[in-house]
């Protein structure tokens, strides 16, 4: 029976008082009233190494409150041959774009967030760690949007279809199809072009109804002088 409102209410100004695990009891539990957490795909329009066609995708995993574990198989290889993994701690998403965007959405210009639990964010941690022992493979099912497909899989997010192409999974479509699967989710604007390259997707969603968080640069990132404006 709910017959009170949930005390982290004014986190989520989006969502009823009233509701339980965001109205989702399938696919989350909450044992412990504590909030949600984040899986966050990450989209690069223009991979590198010369592939800008396919763009390229990472993901942070956590929450504000303790921090997001940022992975990202790259294109390169360890001197054993296996795929290399980047693993690093940010304490919060905007610190993520600070140092990896330079505040302005610099690499990743995009990302999606969709909410989620703890029990998936350590079912999704488990199998991020699992990467990087096998070579890098754009068309044998272990390049960077294989990675962030099974890490999703781990936590049960709903992927959508495997948008293989000739053999090869394509960030690009990946994270269209994401955001089409997950209406509540919402768009991360990480730069000023953000905005434009979202619209690009020509997603097969009402654009109206998508929700969007424009990520800012810390305050840190600005140099206060005494100079006079001129």
């Amino acid at each position: 029976m709910w017959y009170g409102v949930d005390p982290l209410a004014s986190d989520f100004p989006d969502w009823n008082p009233y509701n339980y695990t965001l109205n989702n009891p399938v696919r989350l539990i909450d044992p412990d009233g504590r909030g949600p957490t984040d899986f966050i795909y990450l989209w690069m329009k223009n991979a590198p190494f010369g592939y800008p066609i396919s763009g390229h995708s990472a993901v942070l995993i956590g929450n504000d409150k303790t921090g997001y574990k940022f992975y990202n198989m790259t294109g390169n290889s360890l001197p054993n041959g296996n795929a290399e993994i980047v693993k690093q701690d940010f304490v919060s998403v905007q610190k993520f774009n600070d140092d990896i965007n330079n505040g302005n959405g610099q690499s990743y210009e995009l990302g999606f967030r969709i909410k989620t639990s703890e029990q998936q964010d350590q079912a999704m941690i488990q199998e991020a760690e699992k990467g990087g022992n096998q070579p890098y493979d754009l068309s044998n099912g272990n390049n960077c949007a294989d990675y962030v497909r099974c890490i999703g899989d781990a936590g049960n997010i709903n992927n959508g279809s495997d948008k293989k192409t000739f053999g090869i999974t394509w960030p690009n479509k990946e994270f269209k199809e994401l955001i089409e699967k997950n209406p509540n989710g919402s768009a991360l604007l990480f730069g000023p072009q953000s905005n434009d390259i979202l619209k690009d997707l020509n997603l097969n969603i009402d654009a109206a109804k998508l929700k969007t968080e424009y990520i800012p640069a810390s305050t840190y990132k600005y140099t206060v002088t005494d100079d006079p404006i001129r």
